[in-house]
């Protein structure tokens, strides 16, 4: 009995319980259906919702990508810091101080205190300098597209066009394959007469002006230089007095002395469009550019011409193309430049040492003596001692005293992962006076290039025209000129240096004499010894 009334109370509480379960349930249908009036505004207030989130979501990725941005610079900075480095100099000031007043000091300080990798930062750029020949041959012969000019020479783009030297991709390879084999070795041989016929009257020019004082050994170099090149690029005699061809030089003068000295190319390397122009240099650049369309129009006018600038015009690529204006322009003034200020400059330190280096002239002159008449290209296996003379002041004073590229991409060189956007520097002035390659590397001892060393040296321990795809495409050019001037004058003539020592170097673009080289001809007499 007892068992009963207690499953019957259990029964009673269940029916209660589902009682208040069904009340549950009309009440829950009555909110339900208290809703359902307002069920589009509800929907309306959930759509507004949605856009109000996607609004706030496109806020958000905006605000992100712009702190991103903000913060990439230290990002970068910090991952630079992770990265393995070469070692090197630190402090900003300092390493600005020592690049604007000595940097060839400043690359063999750093060169003899951390070896053949090291690396500063200039302003914010990362900078690494490696000296090791296989590293460089990495980097000059087997970069692919890894590579591009470095900043420093990007920015002289701004006043000397997109030649050679400076232009990239596919530009540089079109223009390579026009002007290379206008170039080559056997194309330039054409040009040794022009080169010793204007070295011939240069000579009498000197030998009428003899008992007027010194001489700037650098300024005649690069006058005979500019005669030369104007022969031979534009097929003008300066005899006449051309103003176009002296136009391009003077133009070309100022510019590469506003690169070569001071501050402004560094400001303008690291600033850009910033820092802006000067008026000279404005005016220089317009000058140049409208000299050198005059000339092009000239040869246009009147085809058919030997001369560098005629063949250029003349000169199709294997879809009928020719170069167009502007790009002529730019070619003809990276052959300017190549053919007139840095075989200035080799002549310039050639002769300083002819006459200061004991022995080096009777040498000279003896290899000289045994030529039938006025050099000519068929005396240039006849001329090894000249040739040498000429070797080593490249390697004492190479002109491109330092090659930089910028890296498109992150990189590994000899160990060390460089970063995209850094700043890469190889330096002849340092691997031509390494001990390790060169003995006495101080000393000026042409007969070092008599033997086998230069074929026995690694690919990149002598490089004073780079090397790789991008070589001095007017190396060939170049090495003749010095050695037909060289060979053509120092028969009758020595320049005696008045000053005991060369002066300092204005080493940017080129390696320049910071300062006259002040220097007194002096002419053989007939019969009489070297």
């Amino acid at each position: 009995m007892s068992d009963a009334k207690s499953s019957d109370a259990k029964r009673s509480d269940a029916k209660i319980s589902d009682a208040k379960i069904s009340d549950a349930k009309i009440s829950d249908a009555k909110r339900s259906n208290a809703k359902r009036p307002n069920a589009k505004r509800s929907n309306a207030k959930r759509s507004n919702a949605k856009r109000s989130g996607v609004t706030t979501m496109a806020g958000l990725t905006a605000a992100s990508e712009g702190a991103r941005r903000l913060l990439e610079p230290a990002r970068r900075a910090a991952r630079l810091l992770r990265l393995r480095r070469p070692p090197g100099p630190r402090g900003p000031v300092r390493i600005a101080r020592a690049l604007l007043a000595r940097p060839t000091e400043f690359f063999e300080a750093c060169a003899r205190e951390h070896g053949d990798a090291f690396s500063f930062v200039m302003g914010a750029v990362p900078c690494y300098v490696f000296t090791d020949p296989a590293a460089i041959e990495q980097l000059l012969v087997r970069s692919g597209g890894a590579l591009r000019k470095d900043m420093a020479t990007r920015e002289l783009s701004t006043v000397l066009g997109r030649g050679l030297l400076i232009s990239e991709g596919e530009r540089w390879r079109r223009a390579r394959r026009l002007a290379a084999p206008l170039l080559s070795r056997r194309h330039v041989e054409v040009y040794a007469d022009a080169m010793t016929r204007a070295s011939t009257r240069f000579l009498a020019r000197v030998r009428g002006e003899l008992g007027r004082g010194d001489r700037d050994v650098h300024e005649d170099m690069m006058d005979l230089t500019l005669r030369i090149v104007s022969a031979t690029l534009f097929g003008i005699e300066l005899d006449a007095d051309d103003r176009l061809a002296r136009v391009v030089s003077e133009s070309v003068e100022t510019i590469m002395a506003r690169y070569n000295t001071g501050i402004f190319g560094l400001l303008r390397v690291l600033f850009g469009d910033r820092v802006p122009l000067p008026r000279d240099l404005l005016e220089a650049r317009q000058q140049l550019y409208d000299a050198l369309d005059s000339l092009i129009e000239q040869r246009r006018a009147a085809p058919g011409g030997d001369d560098l600038l005629s063949r250029l015009l003349a000169a199709r690529d294997d879809d009928g193309a020719a170069m167009s204006p502007q790009q002529l322009r730019d070619e003809s003034i990276t052959m300017f430049i190549a053919g007139h200020e840095t075989t200035a400059l080799t002549l310039t330190y050639a002769w300083w040492h002819v006459a200061r280096t004991p022995g080096v002239l009777p040498r000279l002159r003896a290899e000289l003596d045994a030529l039938d008449g006025r050099p000519g290209v068929e005396d240039l296996p006849r001329l090894p001692y000249t040739a040498a003379l000429v070797n080593e002041s490249l390697r004492l004073y190479p002109p491109a005293w330092c090659i930089g590229r910028e890296t498109l991409e992150d990189c590994v060189v000899a160990g060390y992962t460089i970063p995209r956007g850094a700043q890469i520097f190889l330096a002849p002035w340092l691997n031509h006076r390494d001990p390790r390659w060169f003995a006495e590397p101080l000393r000026f001892r042409p007969e070092r290039w008599l033997g086998d060393l230069e074929a026995s040296l690694p690919r990149f321990a002598f490089f004073p025209f780079g090397g790789g795809p991008r070589v001095c495409i007017g190396n060939h050019f170049a090495r003749m000129e010095a050695i037909l001037v060289l060979a053509t004058l120092a028969r009758e003539l020595v320049y005696r240096p008045t000053r005991p020592q060369l002066p300092e170097f204005h080493a940017a673009v080129t390696l320049r004499p910071a300062r006259a080289i002040p220097a007194r001809p002096e002419l053989r007499r007939s019969g009489a010894p070297a």
